[in-house]
């Protein structure tokens, strides 16, 4: 579970640093705020499945 916490802030804290970075040469780049929120919304959507599954009880399988 140490591991899985570690990963998690890791990933939060790389994501937290780059993203003003990187919403702001979006935003310079596509000329609005379409461009941006979508690849916001798409990041999300990946931690949110990442975290789904990341998260789930372990279960044991016996034969």
């Amino acid at each position: 579970m140490t591991a899985l916490s570690a990963v998690a802030q890791s990933v939060g804290y790389v994501v937290a640093a780059l993203g003003p970075l990187l919403f702001g040469f979006l935003r310079e780049v596509s000329g609005g705020w379409t461009v941006p929120l979508t690849v916001g919304l798409g990041v999300l959507v990946v931690q949110l499945v990442a975290g789904w599954l990341a998260g789930r009880p372990a279960t044991l399988e016996t034969r």
